[in-house]
């Protein structure tokens, strides 16, 4: 599939006891917003965004995510995501995760997190 209706691409790595971006791209109605840190862990959380309220008919969301060694993540959203009726086409998410050796990743889809 390549008409994404929103897609999102992440990739951190540590660097110096913090997890940081080492890459941000997102386009259309899926987006990320500024990195959290809620304590001195070096564990970085990010919200994951769709301006658009929820899934409609036919949309395709695509999302890649990727932590290098070391790295610690927590990804959660604003708020639950929604699918509405779609009675012509469905609504498709595709997601990969890619974690190296040592690694941490929490995907809470709720606003719960912190």
């Amino acid at each position: 599939m390549t008409d994404w209706t929103g897609s999102l691409s992440l990739d951190l790595e540590e660097r110096l006891g913090k997890t940081v971006a080492k890459r941000v791209y997102f386009q259309g109605a899926f987006k990320v917003m500024r990195p959290i840190y809620a304590d001195h862990s070096g564990q970085v959380c990010y919200y994951l965004l769709n301006p658009g309220g929820g899934y409609l008919d036919g949309d395709r969301y695509k999302m890649e995510i990727s932590a290098d060694e070391g790295s610690k993540v927590t990804l959660t959203t604003q708020s639950a995501t929604k699918v509405y009726k779609t009675p012509k086409s469905y609504a498709y998410q595709e997601t990969e995760i890619s974690l190296k050796k040592g690694s941490y990743l929490e995907y809470l889809p709720t606003p719960d997190c912190l």
